[in-house]
């Protein structure tokens, strides 16, 4: 019967370990830690839903203007920027660039721009012949793919 009090009294401090309420076991940084990631994940979920209630999904909106016009060896290069201002993404974006005179037109150049992100800005270039500066500058956006 001894054996039996002394091997009780062996798992005792075992046993009130196992006792011990989950608010003891746990140290306050844990706490903190767990905290944070709660208000982390809930700031994510309440974010996405309410972007997905509220957003209008507008088609892209592709503006290009033109940002400088250098002269090279090779002719011009016409730099531009184009930016998305709908809320969908554009790839494969085509721009057109036409210079004329007298209205007539003399050189078109074309590119392509891979991935226009919504409400972001991407830049590029034209190379043309003759000087942008002395004729009339027409550049925009032509087409786009849905990625």
């Amino acid at each position: 019967m001894s054996e039996n009090k002394e091997s009780d009294n062996e798992n005792k401090p075992e046993n009130e370990q196992e006792n011990k309420s989950l608010r003891e076991r746990t140290s306050i940084y844990e706490w903190i830690v767990a905290f944070i990631g709660l208000a982390l994940v809930l700031f994510s979920v309440g974010y996405v839903a309410y972007d997905g209630l509220t957003s209008k999904n507008t088609p892209p909106n592709l503006i290009v203007n033109v940002t400088s016009v250098k002269r090279l060896a090779i002719g011009y290069l016409v730099q531009f920027k184009v930016k998305n201002e709908g809320e969908q993404t554009a790839a494969n974006v085509v721009i057109k660039g036409k210079l004329s005179k007298n209205e007539r037109e003399i050189e078109t150049k074309t590119t392509t721009v891979d991935y226009v992100a919504s409400n972001s800005e991407h830049t590029g270039g034209l190379f043309f012949t003759e000087n942008p500066e002395e004729n009339k500058l027409e550049i925009n956006a032509v087409g786009y793919e849905n990625p």
